[in-house]
């Protein structure tokens, strides 16, 4: 789960049952506007007397089909990959989601992205530690709230709980970089720093695929998974 404050407008992480039925979609959208030319384009060509072919006509009106169902699928992709939540009776909604997941109830595969308004989005990110068995902070670009959602963790989670994750250097060491490092005991004692788990990564530039949407490798995917989970896997009883 990855809570996002009002700044977050997109998202191309939907659930793999979603994007079946959007592509499902899409057929019946192409058929019925095929028919929907025949059915409009022939009475009209026959009222007005023209000569000329009708079928050009119906291609175009099934090619404006085309790009209308196309652009409805990549806006639903882009602006429903996550769940808004309204600034009244949000804490009861982010509840039934905890509640959803932790009864294997939700239908949401992967990462599930939140978007909160900025009046509350601190709340619910604490409210969400304290369901939470383990966190992963990314503080490879420590901004102010970033820092401030690490000082949260470890207020509430033992540091063997959070997973630090940050880009891979340069020599493959896996070890925070010293910018980093000097950076994070601003934030907590050395001690705690050491205690929290690590994870290494190797950013990598989507290509871009179908519907203008984002290609990403999926060995690189995969891996990055992998280590993830790993991550999460290793970490001591109690967390």
């Amino acid at each position: 789960m990855s809570i996002q404050d009002s700044s977050f407008h997109y998202s191309y992480l939907v659930s793999p049952a979603r994007m079946i039925l959007l592509y499902l979609a899409i057929i019946p959208i192409l058929m019925a506007g095929f028919i929907s030319a025949i059915m409009l384009v022939i009475p009209l060509w026959d009222r007005l007397g023209l000569q000329s072919d009708p079928r050009v006509a119906m291609v175009v009106v099934a090619g404006i089909t085309l790009a209308t169902a196309a652009w409805a699928v990549r806006r639903y992709i882009r602006r429903r990959g996550y769940v808004s939540l309204a600034e009244n009776g949000w804490q009861v909604a982010l509840d039934k989601i905890f509640a959803g997941i932790a009864g294997r109830k939700s239908v949401t595969y992967g990462t599930l992205l939140i978007r909160c308004g900025d009046s509350f989005w601190r709340e619910a990110v604490a409210r969400a530690v304290t369901k939470a068995s383990a966190v992963v902070v990314d503080v490879g670009d420590l901004s102010e709230n970033i820092a401030w959602e690490l000082q949260t963790v470890l207020e509430q989670l033992p540091p063997a709980c959070v997973v630090l994750a940050f880009p891979a250097q340069d020599n493959g060491s896996d070890n925070l970089p010293d910018t980093i490092k000097s950076r994070l005991d601003a934030i907590a004692k050395p001690a705690i720093i050491e205690a929290c788990q690590l994870l290494s990564y190797h950013a990598h530039v989507p290509s871009h695929g179908g519907f203008g949407l984002p290609r990403y490798s999926a060995a690189k995917t995969k891996e990055l998974r992998r280590k993830l989970i790993l991550a999460i896997e290793t970490r001591p009883p109690g967390c």
